[in-house]
């Protein structure tokens, strides 16, 4: 084995600089903030919609998780509700992920996708919500926007509530680029509020 380590300038000029972790480690930190004020938020909405929500979801607390290795990056998450079983989820994930941006999503399956697939069906096809993408992948817990993962639902074609029925799990979400960092919590609340409204609309 070659202990000989060689590093490119760049590399050089990160491992000397120790005022870009500490920095990271700052912005990872207020990210946290962020989700526990929102967490907060989110509490209240679903509070105020206890009737058509189910009761299970008000049982399990607000859970916010870091990571380092998304695709290789750092990434913040906030589940709530967050419940998680091997044949029924409800989860709304809120998510920073490093060098990309913050995004919202509605997972559901089992129990929740055949009592809401109508409501998510519809709001999808509401034209004020056509900047919303749909989970187009087999695999429930990628989160990037390629097109392997997930699609502008007006840009799909043929898709049926019947569809969205026989699928194992429907996920439908949001994002804000990172440069837009300043209106964050106005996207998150907006976002999470519209998305509760659409759970409980008859």
């Amino acid at each position: 084995m070659n202990a000989n380590l060689e590093f490119s300038k760049k590399e050089y000029e990160l491992i000397t600089n120790s005022d870009f972790i500490l920095t990271k480690n700052r912005i990872i930190e207020k990210m946290y903030s962020l989700y526990g004020m929102l967490s907060e938020k989110y509490k209240n909405v679903l509070n105020e919609n206890v009737a058509c929500l189910p009761n299970e979801i008000f049982k399990i607390a607000p859970k916010i998780y870091k990571g380092e290795q998304y695709k290789n990056l750092p990434y913040v998450l906030l589940d709530y509700p967050r419940c998680f079983s091997k044949t029924d989820v409800f989860a709304v994930r809120s998510f920073f992920w490093w060098g990309n941006y913050f995004s919202i999503t509605l997972q559901l399956s089992g129990k929740y996708l055949k009592t809401y697939a109508q409501h998510v069906f519809n709001f999808l096809n509401n034209e004020q919500n056509a900047d919303w993408f749909f989970g187009v992948n087999e695999h429930a817990w990628e989160h990037h926007f390629e097109e392997s993962n997930y699609m502008l639902f007006n840009e799909i074609k043929n898709i049926t509530v019947a569809d969205f029925k026989q699928r194992q799990f429907i996920k439908i979400a949001s994002k804000l680029p990172l440069e837009k960092w300043e209106i964050v919590e106005e996207f998150y609340l907006q976002h999470y509020k519209k998305l509760i409204e659409m759970l409980c609309r008859n």
